[in-house]
């Protein structure tokens, strides 16, 4: 809004007020990625993220690998609400819709997969110790 009132001037009135806000938006968009500022930090983050080492960020990929494995393991019914709760990030009741159950099933199911899953994924880590 300020570069607008600084530029009011430029404006001819081709186009509508708001369509010529919102392309002068994208350009100080675009602006600021090509600026040395925006670069500077991508750079200075791309540095850190590899003082995070190779090995921590193998131990991460393969952390995430062995949940997957101990979900995929479980039995189908426990499995699909694990999913559908964490990967796909739907609530119990929207769960219970896709699934045609009661929602207190839905949950009774989430729980219970749960609890099959803390052991499997506990025996993991005490077995990497």
């Amino acid at each position: 809004m300020i570069n607008y009132y600084r530029k009011s001037h430029q404006f001819q009135g081709d186009a509508t007020l708001k369509t010529y806000l919102v392309k002068m938006t994208i350009n100080r968009s675009y602006d600021y990625l090509r600026s040395w500022k925006n670069k500077k930090h991508i750079i200075l983050e791309l540095i850190q993220g590899t003082e995070k080492g190779t090995e921590q960020i193998y131990v991460e990929k393969e952390l995430r690998g062995e949940v997957t494995a101990a979900v995929l393991a479980l039995p189908v019914k426990d499995r699909e609400v694990l999913l559908l709760y964490y990967y796909e990030e739907m609530t119990a009741t929207e769960i219970a819709a896709l699934l045609e159950l009661a929602v207190f099933i839905a949950k009774s199911r989430l729980q219970r997969a749960r609890e099959k899953l803390k052991p499997k994924l506990q025996m993991e880590v005490i077995a990497d110790e």
